[in-house]
């Protein structure tokens, strides 16, 4: 966008506080000044940026670093990774401050955002390569950040600062070979060679190489770069849309870096590699959106994902692929204030009215999510998506639609902390079975069916390879307001098999207790088991009221058991309750109903071939495979 025409939106009236807010920015960031660290001040890992406590992330603040005080809990935390941490925060959140002291500048006549601006470019040429190679995260390292992925994402938004001060005429051409010669230049002869293979980190570093290579004119670096972003948006990218780790964190950070090499290829006149599939992939997430404005967590990525922390992305995609407006509409419906920089620059000036129309039934590259009398019922069955996967296939996560309770995946914290790998990404962490309390191995689970069938839909997956020796056939029913889960686990031998699950809130039941170990994880607490009969009946309550009723029936398979612990949650301070039921044997089997508020009027009989459920007038058969029928006639299933 050319200054004439950004001048133009910034007129307008919808505009007004996408640009006041601008102002604040940049006036609070020209009242610090630039602020560049020494060469002896290295940049570390921000995920080591986090609560030794809770797991939470630290609040940054502008003033030397520690000691962190952490906004949740109280703790302070005071070491050298924290401090490397914050000087990361500092580097990237100056220049992209850089960069929108570039567009105010555009706008309105602002030396000193000029000056800001070219402070922070110059002074971090003229020390680019003073800093050491550093860095241990991900195998790779970097000079300005701690890694090649975070150098990748700082020299994105350098590049557009170098254009950006050009188009003001701010830099000499002196100044401009300063910065090709001794920036981007070393800046390419670094992440070129860690450019290899398919990732999230390698779409960052595509798309910053043929950024840098373009402003270089290193037709050879740019052309490998291109080549380099389809090559990951090719393999990368699975057949509905969703990048192949399957978070939904990770999705949006690797459709940014998409974005980020097609807007590249738009600034400098060439086409954008894979545009069809940039396009499928900025929609693919929307099928998760829980009624709270909260993408469903899956794998690593956080806490939370509100769907209003994507404002910016979709104001940037509807400028690239088009057909976001109904998408931005429901993210400021839901509160989101329209201030960010990617309003201004690129997004629609209309809105359309209404909110986003989201299936009753979707599956999207193995993610099954059904939408029924006020439950949001997720079965994953994902292609296995590597280091940021958790081993928890087939899964089964459900949300009340009126957000009032969750009992899902839990995201992670910052991978520095001992609970990412100790906890959070294991498979006990998880609403699914386990042998012998072990994790599931890399999976490609089988989705044998998810479909509507009038009163009830139906999904079920099988799988073959999370266990040794052995599949794992899970049969979800969902009805108005209830879920049936049978899960069946065959063994070539004998092993203790345990379902569990769990909900962030407090579990109750009238069973009796005593001692009893179910998880053998350190961070399983209260383990105990239930003294019940053929069945086992409770209730998850939430701290805003939410109710999930639950009714266990005693499993199959010899030693059969109930029990109940409690798990961190995040913050870890905070806890999820969870109930599991044990068995041993070769074969398995675990059957459960949940339903909001209160159990339904439900029978579980056993028929010729199978098991046949009545429940408020809906009656199937969930046959001995795992099949459903709804048929009158039970020993035909």
């Amino acid at each position: 966008m050319d200054t004439t025409e950004l001048r133009s939106r910034a007129t307008q009236p919808w505009a007004a506080s996408m640009l006041a807010a601008l102002r604040r920015r940049v006036g609070d960031a020209l009242a610090r000044g630039a602020t560049i660290p020494s060469t002896d001040q290295i940049s570390g890992w921000s995920h080591n940026f986090t609560c030794s406590r809770c797991a939470r992330p630290l609040p940054f603040h502008w003033d030397m670093p520690g000691p962190f005080t952490c906004d949740a809990c109280g703790n302070v935390d005071d070491d050298q990774d924290r401090r490397e941490a914050w000087t990361y925060k500092v580097n990237l959140k100056q220049i992209q401050l850089a960069v929108e002291a570039c567009v105010l500048a555009q706008i309105e006549d602002a030396p000193a955002a000029i000056a800001y601006a070219c402070d922070v470019l110059l002074g971090y040429t003229r020390r680019y390569l003073k800093w050491p190679l550093h860095g241990r995260w991900a195998g790779s390292q970097g000079r300005l950040q701690s890694q090649g992925l975070s150098e990748a994402v700082w020299m994105l938004h350098a590049s557009e600062v170098f254009d950006r001060l050009g188009w003001l005429g701010a830099l000499s051409d002196a100044e401009r070979r300063e910065v090709c010669d001794n920036l981007f230049a070393p800046a390419i002869v670094l992440l070129h060679p860690q450019a290899n293979r398919v990732h999230n980190i390698q779409v960052w570093m595509a798309s910053a190489l043929l950024a840098m290579g373009e402003r270089c004119s290193d037709s050879e670096i740019a052309g490998f770069a291109r080549q380099h972003l389809f090559r990951n948006l090719e393999r990368g990218v699975l057949a509905d849309g969703s990048w192949f780790e399957c978070s939904t964190h990770y999705h949006y950070y690797a459709c940014k870096a998409v974005m980020a090499g097609a807007e590249a290829c738009r600034r400098f006149g060439s086409d954008v590699p894979g545009f069809d599939v940039l396009r499928r992939m900025v929609r693919s997430p929307l099928s998760l959106l829980k009624p709270d404005g909260h993408l469903a967590l899956l794998n690593d990525g956080g806490a939370e994902n509100p769907i209003t922390s994507h404002a910016a992305f979709y104001e940037h995609a509807d400028a690239l692929v088009g057909g976001c407006a109904d998408v931005l509409a429901a993210i400021y419906r839901r509160g989101a204030a329209r201030h960010s920089l990617e309003a201004l620059l690129y997004g629609p000036e209309h809105l359309p009215e209404g909110d986003l129309a989201l299936p009753a039934l979707a599956t999207c590259d193995g993610i099954i999510t059904v939408r029924r009398g006020g439950l949001l019922a997720l079965v994953k069955a994902n292609p296995h998506g590597g280091d940021h996967d958790h081993f928890d296939e087939p899964a089964l996560d459900l949300h009340l639609l009126d957000a009032s309770l969750d009992a899902g995946d839990l995201g992670n914290p910052g991978y520095g902390h001992p609970l990412h790998q100790g906890w959070f990404k294991r498979t006990a962490a998880h609403n699914t079975v386990l042998i012998d309390s072990a994790d599931h191995a890399p999976c490609r689970p089988h989705l044998l069916e998810a479909e509507d069938r009038g009163p009830i839909s139906v999904v079920r997956v099988r799988d073959t390879g999370a266990i040794p020796n052995g599949s794992i056939h899970r049969t979800v029913v969902v009805g108005d307001g209830w879920v049936v889960d049978r899960t069946a686990v065959d063994l070539a031998e004998a092993h203790e098999v345990l379902w569990r699950f769990h909900a962030r809130a407090a579990f109750a039941c009238a069973a009796d207790t005593r001692p009893g170990t179910f998880l053998a994880n350190p961070h399983v607490t209260e383990q105990r088991e239930l003294l019940a009969g053929e069945s086992l009946d409770g209730m998850w309550t939430s701290a805003s009221g939410g109710r999930l009723a639950v009714r266990v029936w005693r499993p199959t398979g010899a030693e059969p058991r109930f029990g109940a612990a409690s798990a961190p949650a995040l913050p870890a301070t905070e806890h999820v309750e969870l109930v599991c039921a044990a068995a041993r044997g070769p074969r398995t089997v675990f059957t459960a109903c949940f339903a909001i508020g209160a159990l339904p009027d439900i029978t579980c009989t056993a028929v010729a071939g199978g098991t046949r459920f009545a429940i408020t007038g809906t009656s199937f058969v969930i046959t001995n495979e795992g099949m459903i029928s709804t048929s009158d006639n039970a020993t035909a299933c």
